[in-house]
């Protein structure tokens, strides 16, 4: 606890700071490292008292400049709980939706070059024809540092649906659809392209379905940003229709 106080004291923290010598707390939380230390994970609850989100990627915001260390958590906290909407040149925060198997998954790390957000609304052909390329995008760039993950909507039966085998690709279920719709999602399958800052590059319709021929349009765009172009203006003439 003295330890924990002089902490507090030399960082100005204006909120407590607990301490938990047998440990037990941090097991609780999943938060017990290898080496019997607590990891860096950040547990966000909500006012019911359920868990909301579990972020274990504290370390990649933190930012170094010779002995000083800068957290971007403040203002990452700060947009997520703000009525943000992801439109072209704004910020989409940090956001965390359930996997499978409960497990709290985002479509951001924070260390990024570039992330990739599908949307699918169900098992479908268009979504299933989606998916199939994300797996291949996934395998592209899994050591580029990109981020690519699946978004599927959850609906009435408010149950996960069934998706076709997807490797080592994320997947997670926006099981209330306040995240579909703060993407701003007009139809399925629905792509979100954001650069290392989250900032939306794109967000619109999978494929380019101008002139009645299916055109690769996602992968084309994040080719680019990664070769560090600027990506055109696309005037898409509404929904996929594959």
């Amino acid at each position: 606890m003295d330890t924990r106080r002089q902490f507090a004291s030399s960082t100005s923290a204006n909120f407590p700071l607990l301490s938990d010598p047998t440990g037990s707390t941090v097991r609780l939380y999943g938060a017990l490292g290898e080496n019997g230390l607590a990891r860096r994970v950040t547990v966000l609850i909500g006012p019911d008292g359920r868990v909301q989100a579990v972020d274990e990627s504290v370390s990649a915001t933190i930012r170094g400049d010779g002995a000083k260390r800068t957290s971007l958590y403040a203002g990452e906290l700060e947009l997520l709980l703000s009525d943000w909407k992801a439109t072209v040149g704004s910020r989409v925060p940090r956001f965390f939706v359930p996997d499978s198997e409960g497990r709290s998954i985002s479509p951001r790390r924070g260390d990024e070059r570039a992330s990739l957000l599908l949307v699918v609304d169900g098992p479908n052909a268009s979504s299933a024809g989606a998916l199939r390329e994300m797996v291949s995008l996934d395998q592209q760039y899994r050591n580029r540092n990109v981020t690519l993950m699946a978004l599927a909507t959850v609906k009435e039966s408010n149950r996960p649906p069934v998706l076709p085998q997807t490797g080592s690709l994320k997947i997670g279920f926006d099981l209330s659809g306040g995240i579909t719709m703060r993407l701003g999602v007009q139809s399925s399958p629905w792509a979100v392209l954001l650069d290392a800052n989250g900032t939306v590059l794109y967000s619109g319709v999978w494929d380019d379905n101008r002139g009645g021929r299916k055109q690769p349009l996602v992968a084309e765009l994040l080719q680019m940003h990664l070769a560090g172009r600027k990506l055109p203006a696309l005037p898409l003439s509404g929904p996929s229709t594959r």
